[in-house]
Formats: structure tokens, sequence, C-alpha cells
């Protein structure tokens, strides 16, 4: 479990800055990091899991980037009970956040979900209010693109991953 935090974190600070560099070309004045999502030691993707390297994450990005000032803020409410409860609830309760909030363009806005069957919903408001999402993928979601993709005429592993890959 503790190397599993490692490849997490690891990952989690190489991801966050390259994209931050990416997006703003300089490093911003302020990283605001919210993580919606649920508590669970049986379920993988719950913030249980998540929440550690989180912070972890984070405190490694503030050493690296010390004139940066980097928060993060697990939101989580009783709707957030499990992944599906997580996924009926996500646009209200992270449209609740987001808009009673002060707003204030010097902050990049950053959504990093540990990721259930919510992501395609994450992604739609991450792209409505053009925030910054870091999430793993949506697994219904691609079986989803695939069922089409076979229906389409992809029959074989390499034509769906070929074709995902171009997408």
């Amino acid at each position: 479990m503790a190397f599993c935090r490692f490849l997490i974190n690891l990952y989690f600070c190489v991801l966050l800055q390259r994209t931050i560099t990416h997006v703003s070309g300089l490093l911003a004045s302020r990283v605001h990091i919210v993580s919606p999502g649920f508590y669970s030691w049986t379920e993988t993707p719950s913030l249980t899991h998540f929440a550690p390297a989180l912070e972890t994450g984070v405190a490694a990005a503030r050493r690296k980037y010390p004139h940066t000032n980097w928060t993060a803020e697990i939101l989580h409410t009783t709707k957030f009970a499990d992944c599906f409860g997580l996924r009926d609830n996500i646009f209200y309760e992270l449209s609740k956040w987001y808009y009673n909030r002060p707003y204030n363009e010097s902050v990049l806005t950053v959504i990093i979900a540990p990721g259930c069957v919510e992501s395609g919903y994450l992604a739609q408001l991450a792209t409505g209010w053009d925030v910054l999402l870091i999430t793993r993928q949506d697994l219904m979601l691609l079986e989803m693109v695939k069922g089409t993709l076979k229906e389409k005429g992809y029959t074989s592993q390499i034509d769906i991953q070929s074709a995902l890959n171009m997408a």
C-alpha cells in the first residue's frame, strides 16, 4: 500500500507540474485543488486511499514551487456514499461549491478526483468552467465506447485500441 501511495504521489507531482506549466506558461500565483469523493475502505477509488497521496503531492509541490500558494480541499457530503451516490450528486454538489466561492482569475482551479463512474460528468463541468481536470479513466464510459466501436465494425482489440488512440 505504501508503494502504491508513493507511485500515485510521484505521478501526481509530475502530471501537475507539466500541466500547470503547459496551461499557464508561467506558474500561477495560487493553485487551488478540489477533490470530490467519498470515504470507504472497501472501494479503491475512494478518498480513504486517495487523500493521503493528494496531501503528500501538495506538500511536494509546495517545496518545489515555494512562490506558488498551494491549497487543497476535499469535497465530501453525505450524498457521496459510494460511486453511484457520487455519480448521482456530482453535478449539484460540485456546482454548489463552484458558484458559492469567490471568483479570482489569478487562481488556477484544478479538480483532481480518484474517479469512479462520475468522470464523464466531471469532464462536462470542467469543460464548461474552463477548469483543469485530472482523474483516472472512467471504465464504464470506456466500455460503452468500446461497445459502440464494435457495433461500427471494429472487431479486434488492435482496431479498437487504434480508434481510441485517434480520439
